[in-house]
């Protein structure tokens, strides 16, 4: 669980098992005991990488948590294909496209409705090459002169609305966030938490485990998660006390 005021990362306690299983296979269990356990958590926002992009994951997070969805992108080899991403509506990077392939612009996201809308703020009159060109581009692929949308009583222009997938159904992709904005840098960020988490076990000697069987390693797991909550208490205890002792005045 990350702590933003603190900026460290508390561990929970969630199934565990052997190394050789795929991450995406627990997380919904994880976040679903979570729930059952803490009926009254509100969960905000789940951040995991690459491996937990899977459409289940992605929807259970949306639909069912109705938190952010700041999980990294799960590419497939038809993103990377120019006329594709045009006729989809969407670029490699989830972000919606306008008819004639310039992307949208970011313009917030409904926490009530747990939707993101896109407006392409007529970019096309400012820049005359789109973003997404089809190599060979396809006759008047560079113009949208007809664009209805150029409309000067319009300013905002096309919009698309993505909620729990973008417009032709695609989950994998579908985020709550713009991916390419600095907001979303700073949030998925926030994965170092996990990887020092990971380094205190390390440097405990439990990254592989010294007890035999299942059962036992689990015992070593949550004993170094404690030993690090403890540790995280202890120096926090300590750093505020210090900082309390350096701004006191001399007078005190």
């Amino acid at each position: 669980m990350i702590d933003d005021r603190l900026f460290t990362l508390w561990p929970l306690a969630a199934p565990f098992v052997s190394a050789n299983r795929n991450d995406h296979l627990q997380t919904i269990p994880a976040l679903s005991g979570l729930i059952s356990r803490f009926p009254g958590l509100q969960i905000g926002e789940v951040l995991g990488d690459a491996g937990e992009g899977f459409d289940d994951i992605l929807r259970f997070v949306h639909t069912d948590l109705h938190a952010l969805r700041s999980i990294k992108l799960r590419h497939h080899a038809s993103d990377s294909n120019p006329l594709l991403c045009l006729k989809r509506g969407y670029d490699a990077d989830g972000i919606p496209l306008c008819p004639h392939g310039y992307r949208l612009s970011f313009n917030g996201h409904d926490y009530q409705r747990a939707s993101s809308k896109w407006l392409c703020r007529q970019h096309c009159l400012s820049r005359s090459t789109p973003d997404v060109i089809p190599d060979p581009p396809p006759d008047n692929s560079h113009s949208a002169v007809s664009c209805p949308y150029r409309d000067s009583d319009r300013p905002l222009g096309f919009s698309v609305t993505v909620a729990l997938s973008l417009p032709n159904g695609c989950i994998r992709l579908a985020r709550d966030l713009n991916v390419h904005s600095s907001t979303w840098s700073l949030r998925i960020g926030r994965l170092s938490y996990a990887e020092s988490r990971n380094a205190n076990q390390e440097r405990r000697q439990l990254k592989r485990s010294p007890w035999f069987g299942l059962e036992n390693s689990t015992k070593a797991n949550l004993l170094g998660d404690i030993l690090s909550c403890a540790l995280n208490v202890a120096r926090f205890v300590r750093e505020a006390t210090l900082a309390k002792a350096h701004s006191a005045s001399t007078g005190d």
